[in-house]
Parts: structure tokens; sequence; C-alpha cells
């Protein structure tokens, strides 16, 4: 199984993207925390901020194979005025 599953990762196509099919939401909790909206049962393992400061790269924040758990889901993190902000959250839910 693992030999047919890195054979699948090699060979998958150049410029492959994962599908976001669901808007979420963040809100500040103070000045320098960002918090993503989440509720109980519900698991970050993925997430990517950017800015248009600096055209959207490179990433100001990344984390990938991550198990931050509700209610843990806060990044520290101090926006700025007059910036656009864009993340990509990967949000798992387990009913609890």
């Amino acid at each position: 199984m693992t030999i047919l599953l890195s054979i699948f990762l090699i060979s998958g196509c150049v410029g492959d993207r994962l599908d976001f099919r669901h808007k979420g939401s963040v809100y500040k909790k103070n000045s320098n925390l960002l918090c993503i909206d989440s509720k109980p049962g519900d698991s970050i393992t993925y997430y990517l901020l950017s800015s248009s400061k600096n055209n959207y790269h490179p990433p100001l924040m990344f984390e990938d194979n991550i198990n931050r758990k509700y209610p843990d889901t806060c990044l520290p993190i101090a926006l700025k005025q007059n910036i656009s902000y864009n993340i990509i959250i990967v949000c798992q839910h387990r009913p609890t």
C-alpha cells in the first residue's frame, strides 16, 4: 500500500491544486491574534497566510500536517492597515 501511494504521489500532475470548496471566516481577537472561526470537534490541519504587501509571496505564515484543535485556532500576527490578507485553511470536522 505504501509503495502504491508513493507512486501515485510521484506521478501527480505538475500544477495540481487543492480544491477549497467552503468559505470560512476569521476574526481578530486582539491586536496581535488572528483566530480561525471554529467549533468543538474542528481540527485545523493546514493553513497559509499571505499579504498584498509582498504580492502574496512568500507566505507570512504556513503550517502543514498539524492538528490544531478547537479552541486552539488563533495565530499570533499583528495585521497592518491598508494591506489585504489571504488565508487558506484546511479544517476537519469530527463530531464531539
